[in-house]
């Protein structure tokens, strides 16, 4: 049964992982596009904007259950290339 619910907890926390990504990314995208339109081609800000995005996905878009960086981003990921937890 414990196993069970450490499966259970795997696709709970994976959920959660996936939706703070996708937020994360789409907040990066639209600062980016706002700083372009009211500020013009900034590479400075675009490029901070940049670096914290990719800051925030290399710590967020993680297994929960080896921590191991999940190194490409499909949506319909099934499982951990490195541990291969199941997320679906």
């Amino acid at each position: 049964m414990e196993q069970q619910e450490h499966k259970h907890h795997i696709k709970a926390e994976f959920k959660k992982i996936k939706l703070r990504q996708i937020i994360g990314v789409t907040a990066a995208i639209a600062c980016a596009v706002y700083i372009h339109f009211t500020q013009g081609l900034d590479v400075n800000r675009v490029l901070i904007v940049s670096g914290v995005g990719l800051f925030f996905s290399s710590v967020n878009w993680r297994c929960p259950s080896c921590k191991k960086y999940l190194a490409h981003f499909p949506l319909d990921l099934q499982k951990c290339t490195k541990c291969g937890a199941k997320f679906t």
